[in-house]
């Protein structure tokens, strides 16, 4: 008598088991970190990649909601899937805000999947720039009662490579300058210099940037850097000319 409970408590237990396997929606993706490659600023303006959802269970497979990483991120996607049927979930990744070199942005998908309910996907690449710099500002600090200087260096596969201008627009007027001075614009001096390259693909130049006026407050804004680089006719650096 007891091992008939026993048996009839076993057969009722793996009858729950084996309807909760096949009643449940399953999600898997073709590819869940896909790598867009190399590609350069200005070029192109985003980056999409369609991932395809496929639901192998055997009962609706429902996306609740796709959570983007970034706000540089766009997202769509299928809501309903069902069984045995695929669907399309799409990243598209604004490159405006991305700095150059290796990026990857993630997304989680939401769903009532059994196996995997918040499943993460990932897109990346490389961005590249056709003039890249050695660093990201520029800071005119004097010393010395010296001018105002700063260098950075331009790496290019131009080999004529020249800057035509430089500009700098404070970021607004309260820094101790009246407001018909801060709608000014400041053009420093610079000097461009090739210098030698160890790859023979680029030419390296070196820009020493100078402003000999003297300046009371510091001043915080954008320089502007006009190029002959038919790809790159500016480049915009935030920085500082300060004691």
């Amino acid at each position: 008598m007891t091992i008939s409970k026993f048996a009839a408590a076993t057969f009722f237990l793996s009858q729950l088991l084996l309807i909760s396997v096949i009643g449940a929606p399953m999600i898997s993706v073709d590819s869940s970190d896909f790598d867009a490659g190399p590609m350069f600023q200005g070029d192109v303006k985003k980056v999409e990649h369609t991932f395809i959802i496929k639901n192998t269970g055997d009962s609706t497979l429902t996306i609740s909601r796709v959570k983007a990483s970034c706000g540089c991120t766009t997202v769509g996607y299928d809501s309903i899937i069902a069984p045995g049927k695929t669907g399309k979930v799409i990243q598209s990744i604004d490159l405006k805000s991305i700095h150059t070199g290796p990026f990857k942005k993630n997304m989680t998908i939401y769903s009532n999947a059994k196996n995997t309910p918040e499943l993460v996907v990932a897109l990346g690449g490389t961005l590249k720039s056709y003039v890249t710099l050695s660093k990201e500002s520029l800071q005119l600090v004097s010393a010395d009662q010296k001018p105002f200087t700063d260098s950075l260096t331009l790496s290019t596969e131009k080999a004529d490579l020249a800057v035509t201008s430089i500009s700098f627009k404070m970021y607004d007027s309260n820094q101790g300058t009246p407001a018909w001075q801060a709608d000014l614009e400041l053009f420093p001096q610079y000097k461009l210099t090739k210098v030698e390259s160890s790859d023979k693909k680029l030419s390296v130049y070196k820009l020493i940037v100078s402003h000999a006026v003297k300046e009371k407050e510091p001043k915080f804004g954008d320089f502007t850097i006009t190029t002959n680089h038919p790809k790159v006719p500016e480049i915009k650096l935030p920085g500082a000319i300060a004691n």
